[in-house]
């Protein structure tokens, strides 16, 4: 059957793809992969992977674990079930082409949830964060692409939008004043957003800002709220992005820097179990407040 399958791939794609007559654990070891390679071995999962298959296997490189939060990879790698699960999430059990995803797809993890495959104008998507950097290696005994993300399942909480600025008080404790103000910490803790964070120096530099009304505290707040987490990678320079408040905003990129409006991205793409946040050093008031 798995020669059947590799048949079918090279006939219908012809030499556009490799190929390496390895299994995907002997791939990972050979071409740097070292973290993951052991993070598997550890917890056993590189027997799987060395059978039968067939896989799809999302690698993310050392590069990748390196971005981790140190937090998260520390109660990994003291819970043994916890790290098994995080790795089985990054694992298809069947032939999955990435070249032929069109627009979004979700497919069925080894661990249980599903992984959102998304192809966008920048290349593949993986859950809104992970970008696949190198697709579709055709191995004995399955498919691998390589990614620059780990992908957390729920069951490993990275915070949602509200969580991260709650944390980051010494940030971010007048984002998170003016929230609680106007009770939006709420819709931030639900849903699907982005969310431009300005710094505590950013709200210095409003100095009227506090002395607002509720409303008009909340529709500047909204104003750096759009829908769908968004990568600083999912855009494009001179998209226009929808706010909450129902304005837009204009990013612009040039020479490696990022604005939105004449907001710059300092920190991008903090990942939320609910979105994405991206620190800005300017408030973005609309117009007419």
């Amino acid at each position: 059957m798995r020669a059947l399958h590799l048949c079918f791939i090279f006939i219908f794609l012809g030499s556009s793809l490799a190929y390496e007559n390895k299994t995907v654990v002997q791939y990972l070891i050979d071409h740097g992969f070292t973290t993951f390679a052991r993070l598997l071995n550890d917890t056993r999962l590189d027997e799987v992977l060395k059978g039968r298959g067939p896989f799809t296997v999302f690698a993310p490189t050392n590069a990748a674990f390196a971005k981790l939060d140190p937090n998260i990879l520390s109660t990994l790698t003291s819970n043994p079930n916890k790290l098994t699960e995080v790795l089985k999430y990054h694992v298809v059990q069947e032939f999955k082409l990435m070249t032929l995803v069109t627009g979004i797809v979700n497919e069925p993890s080894l661990q249980g949830q599903t992984i959102k495959l998304e192809k966008t104008a920048s290349g593949l998507i993986v859950n809104n964060i992970a970008h696949i950097q190198n697709r579709d290696v055709v191995v004995y005994n399955g498919i691998i692409n390589q990614i620059d993300q780990v992908l957390l399942p729920s069951i490993i909480s990275t915070g949602n939008i509200a969580e991260i600025i709650i944390k980051d008080y010494k940030r971010f404790k007048y984002l998170f004043l003016a929230l609680t103000i106007t009770n939006l910490t709420h819709m931030l803790e639900n849903g699907e957003f982005t969310l431009f964070a300005p710094t505590d120096e950013a709200f210095l530099a409003v100095t009227h800002i506090f002395q607002l009304s509720t409303s008009q505290l909340k529709a500047i707040l909204l104003n750096h709220v759009v829908l769908r987490g968004r990568t600083i990678e999912q855009m494009n320079s001179g998209d226009h992005l929808q706010t909450q408040q129902g304005s837009s905003l204009l990013v612009t990129k040039n020479a490696g820097a990022v604005l939105v409006d004449s907001a710059s991205v300092t920190d991008p793409n903090i990942t939320a179990s609910n979105g994405v946040v991206h620190v800005i050093n300017k408030v973005l008031v609309p117009t007419g407040i």
